[in-house]
């Protein structure tokens, strides 16, 4: 599975980094190890933490549902008073007692533990979420704890903001609101072009989501293609299938969307999807779904 395979990956590269220091560091107690962490939705892989003594820790995010407005590569340095409690709970009967679940079914919420370390055995286990016992719960919330510490420090990352341009809107008119990407890390990165019009894979989607208490509202998505997009006079749109971002650049983009829904309350949100497959260079590379909220409003009749 594809979780799996970026975790063995993950786990060879923690083993080159601990038999480079294996000389020079002797002793249990200046033992190399990685904390390894991965919660997966049916969609990919969600979060991905690497938790590690003697080196760089670094965290993956792939989307941002689980809070913040970016997605991409956090690396950085964790105190090992934070990461050495991870191993030994890692290395607790309750936890290497696990068996982990013998079919994992496509589309199933899945979450992954591993370790490695010079001085024990590798440890993974792959778990369906309702299969997780408390300790395993117990460990899953520490270690997001940990790696919650690695968000200030981007590397690879891009960042995303929205907003309306009014709180209200009559049915069949026009809703604007405008979107904008930054790369909010320290390196420079590529997206895939959010204003490419492709049918089979739209990169922006629009998503309205109505108050409980609307009678027949229902959740809807809208494609945002490139007659959605509103430049200024002599604009052109972004070219190309890919667009550089240097650190700190903000792209933004104005919309203007006929609107149909039924009148009531909505939230508005717009997914931008960045495949990643346009680039070619992985260092480089942002892959994931950035959610980003626009606010409420409302459409009258």
């Amino acid at each position: 599975m594809r979780h799996l395979g970026r975790i063995v990956v993950l786990m060879l590269a923690c083993q080159m980094q601990c038999a480079c220091s294996a000389g020079a560091q002797q002793g249990p107690e200046m033992d190399n190890f990685c904390v390894f962490y991965v919660r997966q939705l049916p969609r990919g892989t969600e979060f991905n933490a690497t938790l590690c003594m003697g080196r760089d820790s670094a965290l993956l995010l792939t989307s941002n549902l689980l809070g913040g407005s970016a997605i991409g590569v956090f690396e950085g340095r964790i105190e090992p008073s934070e990461v050495v409690p991870l191993r030994e709970r890692l290395l607790s009967a309750e936890v290497r007692s696990v068996k982990p679940s013998t079919m994992l079914r496509p589309g199933s919420l899945t979450t992954v533990f591993g370790l490695h370390s010079r001085s024990s055995e590798d440890f993974l286990v792959s778990l369906m979420r309702g299969e997780m016992n408390p300790s395993l719960l117990a460990l899953e919330k520490e270690i997001l704890r940990v790696a919650e510490q690695l968000r200030p420090f981007p590397k690879h990352v891009l960042s995303a903001s929205g907003s309306l341009k009014t709180g209200k809107v009559k049915r069949g008119s026009n809703l604007e609101f405008s979107v904008t990407l930054e790369n909010a890390g320290r390196r420079a990165i590529k997206i895939d072009n959010p204003a490419l019009d492709d049918p089979r894979l739209p990169r922006l989607v629009l998503q309205f989501t109505p108050d409980e208490d609307l009678e027949g509202g229902e959740y809807a998505e809208e494609p945002l293609t490139l007659g959605a997009l509103r430049l200024g006079a002599g604009e052109p749109p972004p070219s190309g299938k890919a667009l550089k971002l240097a650190p700190k650049v903000k792209l933004t983009l104005g919309f203007a969307k006929q609107i149909e829904l039924l009148p009531g309350r909505y939230q508005a949100k717009v997914a931008f999807r960045n495949t990643g497959q346009v680039l070619g260079i992985l260092e480089t590379s942002i892959e994931g779904t950035l959610v980003i909220d626009l606010g409420t409003f409302t459409v009258e009749r």
